[in-house]
């Protein structure tokens, strides 16, 4: 049975988007999938799913040992961003398997944009 009060909202965005750590693109595409998340009445802020295959997946390392689960969307696997000898941890995380609802986000990664940056281009 769907919870109601707990669902997501999925749509393509019109314009590529790149997300960036300084100048280093690590993922470009016009592709980019955006879901956002009600839970109880409340919206929260819109996150961005880029295709697997536009995504520079050999700067990105999976933590083996932490995941988390989300009702709604499933089991979130996390990797870590290795690049020029530094490493912010959880950049970034993906669905790997989702729950039928959201499908759509299968094959895509997620960014923290609180660690990285994003250009919107026209």
């Amino acid at each position: 049975m769907n919870d109601t009060s707990h669902y997501t909202e999925i749509s393509q965005l019109d314009n590529p988007v790149t997300v960036k750590l300084g100048d280093k693109v690590l993922a470009q595409s016009d592709q980019v999938l955006q879901l956002i998340e009600f839970a109880h009445g409340n919206e929260y802020p819109a996150m961005l799913y880029f295709p697997r295959d536009s995504v520079a997946m050999q700067n990105f390392r999976k933590i083996d040992d932490f995941s988390t689960h989300c009702p709604i969307k499933g089991d979130a696997s996390y990797y870590d961003l290795v690049l020029d000898g530094n490493e912010t941890e959880k950049a970034v995380w993906s669905y790997e398997d989702p729950l039928p609802e959201n499908s759509k986000i299968k094959n895509h990664i997620a960014f923290d944009l609180s660690k990285l940056s994003l250009d919107f281009q026209d």
